[in-house]
């Protein structure tokens, strides 16, 4: 599996298994990140064993591992993208060099990791769960932000739907046409598709 196919399946997790209410992908500088009304979680893709070790250089690590007082100080301003929890997610070829890696620094983060149920799609399972960063709900500027990005992920998705039944509707030519026609208005989209010509209603 790639980063992005990774992504997607943690987007889907944190929605639909975690039952997040804000989910949304490359918010500042978290691959993954989701909250509801109680609690946070990030979640960093990694594909391979060097850029799971070099993750550990960001700034972003050193601020997450610093221990957070019971009550917070009032000349002290924290990070409002900063997560309750913390998870990598790595390919199932990764699991035991990542577990191991983490066990051997006694990292804060989670792991999770990707492989396919018997139907071949594949479920994320926890192997080692995150360690509590703060016990700070999620804040207004979190849920901006996801919110945000959740709207700018949508449009997106939108356009990029809409271009594919467009090439789609050019290219398909008479019975094959209309069925283009008919998916199209399942799917709900709005969209002027060519009229067949007149050798294509023949053939």
């Amino acid at each position: 599996m790639n980063a992005l196919d990774l992504k997607t399946e943690a987007l889907c997790w944190l929605r639909f298994r975690a039952r997040m209410l804000y989910v949304a992908t490359e918010v500042a500088y978290a691959d993954v990140l989701a909250c509801d009304e109680k609690r946070s979680i990030e979640i960093e893709v990694k594909t391979t064993f060097a850029d799971l070790r070099a993750d550990f250089q960001k700034p972003k690590h050193r601020q997450y591992g610093k221990p957070q007082p019971e009550v917070p100080l009032p000349h002290v301003h924290p990070n409002p993208l900063e997560p309750n929890q913390f998870y990598f997610l790595v390919p199932c070829d990764l699991e035991e060099r990542a577990q191991k890696h983490l066990e051997e620094l006694g990292s804060f983060a989670g792991l999770m990791v990707a492989k396919p149920n018997p139907y071949g799609k594949p479920e994320l399972t926890i192997l080692r769960t995150a360690k509590k960063l703060h016990a700070r709900p999620p804040c207004d500027a979190m849920k901006r932000q996801l919110l945000m990005r959740m709207g700018s992920e949508i449009c997106r998705a939108r356009m990029a739907q809409a271009k594919f039944f467009r090439e789609q509707a050019t290219n398909f030519a008479g019975g094959q046409h209309l069925l283009s026609e008919a998916l199209i208005a399942r799917l709900g989209e709005r969209i002027d598709l060519p009229s067949p010509t007149a050798e294509e209603t023949k053939s």
